[in-house]
């Protein structure tokens, strides 16, 4: 049976009303393009205000995170560094591992808005989270037996003796975090950020001024330790308290179990694999090059994850909600959004790649005294590997339509290359050739990405010569930087 026109009460074939005056169709035909425009400039409007919001989290948090860090390079040895980037690679890997697309499908999913299928969303969360807990627990102990019989190389982070109570003692800062509030996820699929953004940017000051006053007092890496489970701790109990939305409560829905295990399931293959490009190459590095250069690393990743990070929570938090929306209300306006977004991020990606390029041994002499030199160029030569960035717009798209296999395919191939070329660029080259073998693999699924777009109608030759300018564009302000900073500072440049 035909469905029953909302505007008219009537019976409607091919968008039209049909059993009505030409003159009533009229009016109701300008009735309902009214209604579209007002959802279509209400959606424009919480896109930007959210994109506000996701910027101001992102900034004002990266300086919160560079500033604690800078305070700590003068409070901590650079070794204390390599130590805690191993355990944030190993427990973010245990999350990526048993990753099933929870927070994916409550943005995309239909039944997003639905308390049943929140609450047993907010169930399997913690569930999930008692497992990263127990497995991070178990890795501390496989360390502590692996060094205990001389399995690691002397003077590698695997050999620190820390490193295995500090793995256990962060299994329970995995665990508390599965309590987080489903009604963190509510807000982002409705563009709500504002809340959102206070509280995140309140639980990371909260954690950093613990995390300085511990290490001041103590000097120790468990400084580090301890400000990531007061964060932690502050973010929970706030999402609680101060988000509105659907109350935690456990709840165990079989029919909504089932929606979140078949959606999950290529992103939980995804995003195992996604755990080797992202913390791959900390826990490759660790195995054959000292504490020190893994602690320079980790630092040039913290100041390359400003802009990562910043891209990413926008792509996350502001692309794939806007797109979703905009496939549910108007299949014809999708390829005009996926265009836009991707443009978008071809002119921050291109210029910001470009400047760093040549700014990032200015910016780390900057911010850094003499004993982490190294740094600058480390940042210099990661820093085209944003430009590979550019295709996480058709990943979003791939989520959206529910084609999660496709960027499992594409991720296996991105953790082949890390697992593959890093060790061997390393044996070749030395630590620049492992360098060349991290930002490799951010290239490596450029062609299959083309494809797609092709395939789907999404590519614009036009705009793919956007970055180049841009590029060009970025290198100039990084020279800029350099000959400013050096007339005022006497920096090198």
């Amino acid at each position: 049976m035909r469905p029953l026109c909302p505007a008219t009460q009537g019976f409607c074939q091919g968008g039209a009303c049909s059993k009505l005056p030409a003159g009533r169709k009229q009016r109701v035909s300008g009735q309902t393009t009214v209604a579209v425009a007002g959802r279509r400039q209400l959606l424009g409007r919480r896109v930007l205000g959210a994109g506000i919001c996701v910027v101001i989290q992102q900034v004002v948090g990266s300086a919160i995170r560079l500033g604690g860090n800078l305070l700590l390079t003068r409070l901590l040895p650079p070794e204390a560094f390599g130590v805690i980037a191993i355990v944030y690679a190993v427990s973010t890997g245990l999350a990526l591992l048993s990753d099933l697309g929870i927070n994916q499908n409550v943005l995309v999913s239909r039944r997003g808005d639905d308390p049943v299928f929140l609450q047993t969303a907010w169930t399997m969360q913690v569930v999930r989270s008692l497992c990263i807990g127990l497995a991070c627990a178990t890795c501390g102990a496989a360390v502590y037996a692996s060094t205990w019989l001389g399995l690691f190389e002397p003077g590698t982070v695997y050999s620190d003796a820390r490193l295995p109570f500090i793995l256990c003692a962060f299994a329970l800062t995995t665990f508390a975090a599965g309590f987080e509030s489903i009604k963190i996820r509510q807000a982002q699929r409705q563009l709500h950020l504002v809340r959102l953004t206070l509280l995140e940017l309140g639980s990371q000051a909260v954690g950093l001024i613990g995390t300085i006053v511990l290490a001041y007092s103590f000097r120790s890496v468990w400084a580090l330790v301890a400000g990531a489970a007061i964060s932690g701790l502050v973010k929970i109990v706030g999402s609680h308290v101060l988000l509105p939305g659907v109350k935690a409560r456990f709840r165990w829905d079989r029919e909504c179990v089932r929606n979140l295990i078949q959606f999950g399931r290529w992103i939980m293959a995804s995003s195992a694999l996604w755990f080797f490009i992202q913390s791959g190459d900390k826990l490759l590095l660790g195995g054959i090059v000292d504490a020190r250069t893994v602690g320079y690393y980790a630092i040039a990743t913290i100041l390359l994850g400003v802009v990562q990070t910043l891209f990413l929570a926008l792509v996350s938090s502001v692309m794939l909600p806007s797109l979703s929306q905009v496939s549910r209300e108007d299949q014809q306006r999708l390829r005009r959004a996926f265009l836009r977004f991707q443009l978008q991020s071809d002119l921050f990606l291109f210029s910001t790649a470009g400047f760093l390029f040549v700014a990032g041994p200015s910016i780390a002499g900057l911010l850094y005294n003499q004993h982490y030199a190294s740094v600058g160029s480390i940042l210099s030569a990661l820093s085209f590997g944003l430009i590979g960035l550019r295709y996480m717009v058709v990943e979003q798209y791939c989520i959206m339509q529910s084609q999660a296999r496709v960027l499992a395919g594409w991720n296996a191939l991105r953790a082949a290359t890390m697992v593959l070329a890093l060790p061997t660029g390393y044996a070749l080259f030395g630590f620049n050739g492992a360098l060349g073998a991290v930002i490799l693999t951010q290239f490596i699924t450029w062609p299959l990405a083309i494809r797609f777009k092709i395939r789907h109608g999404l590519q614009d030759y036009r705009s793919e010569l956007v970055g180049i300018p841009m590029l060009v564009l970025g290198c100039a302000l990084g020279q800029a930087y350099n000959w400013f900073f050096g007339l005022i500072f006497g920096i090198p440049h």
